[in-house]
């Protein structure tokens, strides 16, 4: 199901059909959590023959609108709105690639902290070293706060990849990786979106309470 933030964007800037097929493929991703699209197209409930499917799914995946400026980049904007205030601190993450690396070597770096912290008993475990982290925040509450955001992007990356997605097994061309990259982002956050819902209404603590008998 796609996230309610973001139905009113896709409505303007795709035909109906389209924004139907796109409903379905978010909703069948949402299930099988899996972009290969032999298993896209054999999981998509549509009364066509499977050949049909996979045609389907290609047509879908090049269209110019599936863009990242005309879809994804108002989906974020609405997405960030509908999370944050205006005063609220949004981190934003960039993945570690050998271009961001050549940037540091020609630029070097600026003014920073170490903040070191060791709680050495977390969650009944006991810790065996503590955390260093370099940064450019002035005190160490900042930093740690910031640093326990890797551990949510770490899930991320790892439901992206083999762990849910699988997007590195879809040995798709760069230009069709993008247009898919799109939908799983629009899959994935939506189920967030719909996730955080779910437990703040409290149905998260109340499955827990049931058993079967």
């Amino acid at each position: 199901m796609i996230a309610k933030e973001y139905q009113k964007i896709l409505k303007n800037e795709l035909n109906y059909s389209t924004y139907l097929l796109l409903t379905l493929v978010v909703a069948t991703l949402q299930l099988i959590k899996q972009v290969k699209l032999e298993v896209l197209a054999e999981a998509l409930p549509l009364p066509i023959l499977l050949e049909s499917r996979r045609q389907k799914l290609r047509r879908f995946l090049r269209l110019e609108e599936l863009s990242i400026e005309t879809l994804w980049f108002p989906c974020v904007k609405a997405l960030l709105s509908s999370m944050f205030t205006p005063h609220d601190t949004i981190y934003l993450v960039i993945d570690r690639t050998s271009n961001n690396q050549q940037v540091t070597k020609q630029k070097g770096f600026g003014t920073f902290n170490v903040a070191c912290k060791w709680k050495r008993n977390y969650q009944g475990f006991k810790t065996k070293e503590p955390w260093y982290i370099l940064t450019n925040f002035d005190n160490i509450d900042s930093a740690i706060q910031a640093y326990q955001k890797r551990f949510d992007i770490a899930e991320m990356f790892r439901d992206f990849k083999a762990g849910g997605y699988s997007l590195e097994g879809t040995k798709l061309e760069a230009k069709w990786l993008s247009k898919l990259m799109i939908v799983v982002a629009i899959a994935y956050t939506s189920a967030t979106i719909q996730g955080k819902q779910i437990k703040r209404m409290g149905f998260r603590n109340m499955s827990h309470d049931l058993k079967l008998e």
